[in-house]
């Protein structure tokens, strides 16, 4: 092949099996449709370099490959196109692996739901680790670098004690973005003008408290028809808080927050030091019983609601004892959110938050359009109902939960739907947005930070 390498560009979102049938990728803000052949040779991008062809061309222009530099004088214009969007969770480093070495991938507990994707897909060093962490908080490569004065907690193991000349952070910038794109563990996207998260956590003002004579239990069981509207139809049990989460006493459902950064050992002998999240642009270290209620919050199973008294005795049964002292610590450092649906502290929630969209979209089965998959080509990793991948789809989009519901709302309304719960933001909110949310959370395919 003639001329730069190339490197694809953009954030897969797979195959929409329908009429007609859509390839589709987010390139920024935008979601784009490729055709099959486009299609094919973005994909193949990944792995190998194409041949020149109009096909390639046609990417090239439409910005969906990108030209890598040759060399370092163009390093630093690649650094200020463009930017990168981590993909994976951040694993920390493993205790007696070897030192100086971090992951990035999947949780191993999940092995079950993550078949055969499980566990870390890259070791890195330290500055990479570092910089592969806060590439979400960025606009740019560019401003990555300029800001990686201290990658690393100060004082976790194998922390970057002294600084780092500007032209060997673009440098590794430029690797770190191929690396990363061939890989599948991140996606190269434009560079923005708008900041993409908020400086920090941000709590949000305490719910209205619940009137006592119509508080109900989280747990409450009703009888529903299967089909509403219609008296024959046989019934089922179902829990009031998928039914009517927003329901005038309802519980509030509790969100961990954040990127995840992962367990930080001491390489000598293995100790737990400290566990890493980033909110906003801004770490937040966790010990080991704060490190243990995040993820049980943020892996609590989406069948059960999970309020500050299930996630306690949770903790409990799993030998965390006091776990209500701690617990309230998170959701005062704003780690943890506690939210009430139906309420005007959600609505706030919505405006003060967003969803990251982790993994690549797989698109829907030909043979079922209500499930969606995610992974990478070829191997999925998690599936959601069309609802949890509607929101996954479209939060990459938008700089907050609630413009997101906006648009959901929008575009429900021009197809005509008379119903309430989908074209009103609020009514969307409460009766599937917080589902959604717990959906994708727990299955690992997004995270939560702090809006702009």
């Amino acid at each position: 092949m003639s001329g730069p390498p190339l490197i694809p560009v953009g954030h897969y979102h797979g195959t929409l099996h329908g009429e007609p049938v859509t390839h589709l990728v987010r390139l920024g803000t935008q979601l784009v449709s490729l055709d099959d052949a486009e299609h094919t040779t973005w994909l193949l991008t990944h792995d190998d370099q194409p041949e020149p062809s109009e096909v390639v061309s046609r990417l090239h222009r439409r910005g969906l490959l990108a030209e890598l530099p040759t060399g370092p004088d163009e390093n630093a214009g690649f650094v200020a196109r463009y930017r990168l969007e981590p993909l994976l969770h951040g694993l920390g480093n493993a205790p007696g692996a070897a030192a100086g070495r971090f992951r990035v991938g999947l949780p191993g507990e999940r092995i079950g739901r993550w078949t055969g994707l499980s566990g870390a897909w890259a070791e890195l060093g330290p500055l990479v680790y570092g910089m592969w962490r806060w590439a979400g908080a960025t606009r740019s490569l560019a401003e990555l670098c300029e800001s990686t004065d201290a990658p690393m907690p100060p004082d976790a193991p194998m922390s970057i004690d002294a600084p780092v000349p500007l032209d060997a952070l673009v440098e590794q910038a430029v690797r770190l973005a191929a690396v990363s794109v061939s890989g599948w563990t991140a996606a190269l996207q434009p560079a923005t003008s708008v900041n993409l998260v908020g400086a920090a956590a941000r709590s949000l003002p305490a719910a209205e408290p619940a009137d006592p004579a119509v508080a109900q239990e989280p747990e409450e069981v009703l009888e529903l028809p299967y089909v509403p509207g219609r008296p024959d139809s046989p019934t089922a049990g179902v829990p009031r808080w998928k039914t009517d989460p927003g329901h005038p006493g309802a519980a509030g459902w509790l969100f961990a927050v954040g990127h995840d950064g992962g367990p930080f050992h001491r390489p000598d002998d293995g100790v737990f030091v400290t566990r890493v999240v980033r909110i906003g642009a801004t770490d937040h270290r966790l010990d080991a019983t704060g490190a243990r209620l995040w993820e049980i919050v943020r892996g609590a199973d989406p069948r059960r609601l999970w309020t500050r008294g299930a996630v306690v005795a949770a903790a409990v049964e799993q030998g965390v004892a006091d776990a209500a002292v701690p617990l309230d610590d998170l959701i005062d450092r704003a780690v943890v959110v506690e939210v009430h649906p139906g309420t005007a502290q959600a609505e706030e929630f919505a405006r003060s938050y967003r969803v990251f969209p982790l993994l690549h979209g797989l698109g829907t089965p030909e043979d079922d359009s209500r499930v969606f998959t995610y992974g990478v080509p070829g191997r999925w990793a998690a599936r959601s109902g069309i609802d949890s991948s509607l929101l996954w789809r479209t939060a990459g989009q938008w700089p907050t939960l609630w413009d997101t519901l906006v648009a959901q709302a929008d575009h429900f309304q021009r197809l005509g739907v008379a119903d309430p719960t989908l074209t009103d933001p609020s009514e969307l909110l409460t009766a599937r947005g917080f589902h959604a949310i717990r959906d994708l959370v727990e299955a690992g395919v997004a995270y939560l930070d702090v809006a702009p």
